[in-house]
């Protein structure tokens, strides 16, 4: 079986390898559900999240929400799910002014400018963006609720 790599953010220039079909135990990936209304799945998942409230109604009052997402190595449809966080948040009275996010991408390199459109979709450009960079982070400032946060994020 031939292997590729090149749907694989980040990964454009490595070439694809062979492997035998002797060593190859499996490939796991997300399965598609055939006849599953996603945006109406997501929509329900918002309007009636078990054991929480209210993604709304837990942001009320909240003044600078911090929004993470995972970074381009990950196939979240992040493009289609975060639509549904800003809307939560404007129904809780919080702005785009006001909403940051933060990629969390762990020990890999910060997104190009292309990856984080596609993940980001069609709010790119519109929030404060961060992007974690691992081997630069030191964390300076005061302690909020358990949540060490940057001097330059107060």
């Amino acid at each position: 079986m031939r292997l590729e790599f090149r749907d694989l953010p980040g990964y454009d220039d490595i070439p694809g390898v062979e492997i035998p079909d002797d060593n190859l135990m499996g490939i796991w990936e997300p399965k598609r559900m055939p006849g599953i209304d996603e945006a109406r799945v997501l929509r329900e998942g918002f309007e009636k999240p078990h054991g929480a409230a209210r993604l709304r109604d837990a942001a009320r009052g909240r003044k600078r929400p911090l929004v993470i997402i995972d970074d381009g190595t990950r196939t979240t449809p992040t493009d289609r799910i975060l639509p549904l966080v800003i809307d939560e948040l404007h129904e809780a009275g919080i702005e785009d002014g006001q909403i940051r996010i933060l990629t969390a991408q762990g020990t890999h390199r910060k997104m190009s400018d292309g990856e984080l459109a596609k993940k980001l979709g069609a709010l790119m450009g519109r929030f404060e963006v961060h992007q974690h960079e691992w081997k630069k982070s030191r964390m300076h400032g005061s302690w909020l609720r358990g949540v060490r946060r940057p001097k330059s994020w107060r």
